[in-house]
């Protein structure tokens, strides 16, 4: 899709949150670093400059209750690397507590006679980077397997940071309109315009410059859910 598109086209199956795969066309690719290699020396490993950065991320955790120590052993098992793919984050997120989709059967509409109100804290502690000749993602080496980009010469580093944060705000939408009160948080980085705009008002996008801030953050986020699910 381009970096002007202004809904999510059909042809966009990744993007299509409650698609259920049924066919190759529909199906997510293998992730697959040991086969992996560019034609160009990215230079990121000494012993082999033709390997890109790869990294494959922990397992998501299933909706659950949670104890203290158990959230804190699980969220201690969590390692950061790679790019920074704010798109991703809310395809994943939107899609994991949908009452459709792969994931479906876990999310009720109605839970004891009451409606879910269903909620996304996407935080982030970067900026919009996906490693356009050097990272090997869920889409690839990006100048290489042109997933998002006609490839070629068609496509660079900016344009398909364009169409990255294209998709982004095509999903932030999405999700408020399935319903979802979307909050935002940059932890120790800036917020623009587009992350801005993802939250579902303005006073659920901020910063927080260290733990203090962001534990202070998540605590006025619970008290708002709270006094929602109190008016319900």
């Amino acid at each position: 899709m381009s970096a002007t598109e202004a809904t999510i086209p059909a042809s966009a199956t990744d993007l299509d949150i409650d698609l259920i795969p049924s066919s190759d066309a529909t199906r997510w690719k293998p992730y697959w670093p040991e086969v992996e290699y560019t034609n160009y020396a990215a230079n990121i490993y000494a012993n082999n400059p033709y390997k890109p950065q790869y990294a494959c991320p922990a397992a998501a955790a299933p909706m659950q209750t949670w104890a203290r120590d158990q959230l804190k052993t699980y969220l201690n098992s969590l390692t950061t690397d790679g790019g920074t793919y704010h798109d991703n984050g809310m395809m994943w997120g939107t899609r994991w507590a949908s009452s459709g989709g792969i994931f479906g059967a876990n999310n009720p509409d109605t839970y004891n006679t009451m409606p879910v109100k269903k909620y996304i804290i996407f935080m982030t502690d970067g900026q919009f980077d996906t490693g356009y000749e050097r990272l090997y993602s869920s889409y690839g080496v990006e100048r290489l397997d042109a997933r998002v980009t006609p490839g070629g010469t068609s496509s660079n580093e900016d344009d398909q940071l364009a169409r990255h944060k294209r998709r982004f705000d095509l999903l932030c939408s999405r999700a408020k309109s399935m319903g979802y009160s979307v909050w935002v948080i940059g932890f120790a980085t800036t917020l623009d315009a587009s992350l801005t705009n993802c939250a579902s008002t303005a006073s659920q996008a901020s910063t927080s410059a260290d733990q203090a801030a962001l534990m202070a953050k998540f605590v006025e986020i619970g008290k708002n859910i709270g006094a929602l699910r109190l008016t319900q």
